[in-house]
């Protein structure tokens, strides 16, 4: 019985350190602080790479205030590329990050960040993506803070350029109208 036992624990230690069922488990790939930028830091997720044996950076990012609060971070999508800080009179201090999520895709996103309770909060409707890479704040410090996105669609075989407003409304993000700016047809 006891040689059954030895036998039975050596066949698991083998298969426990075999290759396959190696590659099968996965690796915890932690996020990793990327940047530190006006208060604001900047987490990477990664991924594990099987081909490499090691953790790679992935298309989404992390944002915190506090230092290993990763549990508060805010999602990014696509690489961080840019962040700033500005006053606005309905939301107080904004963070306005600005990301990139493969081709010419510019993805901005406006946070409030929330010094009572040291973290930053989504603002409803505040995220926005072109195709085209521009994005515009007007008036960030007033009451009138807007949002103008460009993007390009193709519509009947026609390439169509957009300009869409969005309008900061009770703490919130509306939509104030869309206008055909360029149409070329083939």
């Amino acid at each position: 019985m006891k040689k059954i036992i030895k036998k039975l624990i050596y066949l698991l230690i083998l298969l426990s350190s075999s290759p396959i069922l190696a590659e099968s488990k996965s690796v915890p790939c932690p996020p990793k602080l990327d940047a530190y930028v006006a208060g604001v830091e900047v987490y990477r997720h990664q991924n594990y790479d099987k081909q490499s044996k090691q953790c790679i950076p992935a298309q989404s990012s992390l944002i915190s205030l506090k230092e290993g609060k990763l549990k508060e971070a805010i999602k990014i999508d696509g690489f961080v590329v840019g962040i700033e800080k500005f006053y606005n009179n309905q939301l107080e201090e904004v963070v306005k990050v600005t990301s990139k999520a493969g081709g010419h895709t510019t993805l901005l996103k406006l946070l409030k960040w929330d010094s009572s309770q040291t973290k930053l909060l989504e603002i409803p409707g505040g995220t926005f993506t072109s195709s085209l890479g521009s994005i515009a704040l007007l008036n960030p410090v007033s009451d009138q803070l807007e949002v103008k996105v460009k993007n390009q669609d193709s519509v009947n075989q026609c390439q169509v350029l957009w300009e869409e407003s969005f309008v900061l409304k009770d703490k919130k993000f509306e939509t104030k109208g869309k206008v055909e700016l360029e149409k070329s047809c083939h």
